[in-house]
């Protein structure tokens, strides 16, 4: 058995557990090519995250790979140099995985798990442009690349048990089944369908791995077209996604973040509001990972368009840090606790402890609405979670009180029953 062993907890079912314990999966660690890319030392890369204790990673499976010139990443581990891609397949049938390849992948995931780092496998991804397509292993000339997720062939099936087969033994995975399914489509229904059947597929034959979907970005309800999912994945959330799911009962992850520059600011606001909405990970998308710098570089450049680096490592290990004082078995969203003109989020904890965060506060009317009683403001700063602030607050109704943080643009609180 693993050291570290993933689930869903029967307690609160919205959050993960390891070995057994509630606990958040928070990290700044994705960048996918691990796997794939033999110039890459994960040795390195799995210490930073041990250090922080950072407890996700994701991984592509090696269905999918990039070339360096397909974004605006100061380096991208996704795509190998000349020479340094390490193959899928051992021969043309692709029957058989390649040596390199599995001892790589049990090598990959045995030391995650020695870090106590629980990696997320994603089998598929959306082939974003013509050459992504015809660099996987899995190009079929007779299919355009926006029909590839309209059927589950014998070929993807027997590609998905080989894998399954190869990561039996480690309790420290979770399946993700097609990272951000819903681009470079023709036709919805039958990627949702494929999905669904290979949701079935893997839990047929590998029972006790957790299933992740990727939903959608942004925001979105989940409905029920991938039923046989155990976790939804969001890709840069909206803290919305959390109530408006919430009926499904399972964890709920913002599983990606970009696009935002290279600042810390907009990645550790969106771990804020998603944490604070009730979602059970938050996984920085961080391009500071790079070959040259596998533990991360201080900082991206200013031409990079996701953020990441050391700088950030230390402000989302602190948040991580402070959350894991909380016991989870009761949290729930508290949106009805706290609803200021900005964005904001507050969870709330079943010894009646309120967390309530919000940025870009400005000049927004702030309240809250609390039981009748007697409370103490603990008012935090939210990069280095430092206390700032004490002071008494009495609610004597369920009518909205005015509050005012010590800093009108970002604010933490937590409110503790007295």
């Amino acid at each position: 058995m693993s050291n570290t062993v993933v689930g869903i907890s029967k307690v609160n079912p919205h959050y993960f557990t390891i070995n057994g314990e509630i606990q958040l999966l928070i990290s700044s660690a994705e960048h996918y090519g691990a796997l794939v890319n033999r110039a890459f030392d994960y040795q390195r890369y799995y210490r930073e995250l041990k250090k922080n204790r950072f407890n996700q990673t994701r991984l592509f499976a090696g269905s999918y790979f990039e070339r360096a010139s397909d974004f605006s990443f100061d380096s991208n581990p996704l795509a190998p140099g000349d020479g340094d891609l390490v193959p899928l397949f051992a021969n043309p049938e692709k029957t058989v995985l390649h040596p390199e390849y599995t001892a790589r992948l049990r090598d990959i995931l045995t030391t995650a798990d020695a870090a106590g780092v629980v990696v997320e496998l994603t089998l598929f991804c959306v082939f974003y442009n013509e050459s992504n397509y015809r660099d996987s292993p899995l190009f079929d000339p007779a299919v355009d690349r926006r029909e590839f997720f309209d059927h589950l062939t014998a070929e993807k099936k027997r590609y998905v048990q080989l894998l399954l087969d190869e990561i039996k033994p480690f309790d420290n995975v979770i399946i993700e089944l097609v990272n951000e399914p819903y681009w470079m489509v023709r036709r919805p229904e039958p990627v949702l369908r494929f999905q669904q059947e290979l949701a079935e597929f893997v839990k047929a034959h590998a029972p006790g791995k957790l299933v992740a979907w990727n939903v959608d970005n942004n925001f979105s309800c989940a409905f029920n077209h991938v039923p046989g999912a155990d976790i939804l994945n969001f890709h840069y959330m909206r803290p919305e996604c959390v109530p408006a799911n919430y009926h499904r009962a399972c964890p709920i992850v913002d599983d990606e973040t970009g696009f935002l520059g290279s600042a810390n600011r907009p990645y550790r606001e969106e771990a804020y509001l998603a944490l604070l909405a009730g979602a059970a990970g938050y996984s920085n998308l961080d391009m500071a990972y790079s070959v040259e710098a596998p533990d991360g570089a201080e900082h991206c450049s200013e031409n990079c368009t996701h953020g990441g680096g050391k700088s950030f490592h230390r402000e989302l290990a602190k948040l991580a840090e402070f959350l894991r004082q909380f016991d989870f078995s009761a949290a729930r969203p508290a949106f009805d606790l706290f609803r200021p003109e900005c964005r904001a989020a507050a969870l709330t904890f079943g010894d009646g402890r309120v967390l309530a965060y919000a940025t870009k506060t400005g000049d927004c009317p702030l309240a809250v609405s609390l039981p009748a009683g007697e409370y103490l403001l603990c008012w935090f700063n939210p990069v280095t979670l430092e206390l700032q602030k004490e002071e008494p607050h009495r609610s004597t109704e369920l009518w909205m009180r005015p509050i005012t943080p010590p800093d009108r643009d970002e604010m933490f609180l937590e409110i503790v029953p007295q």
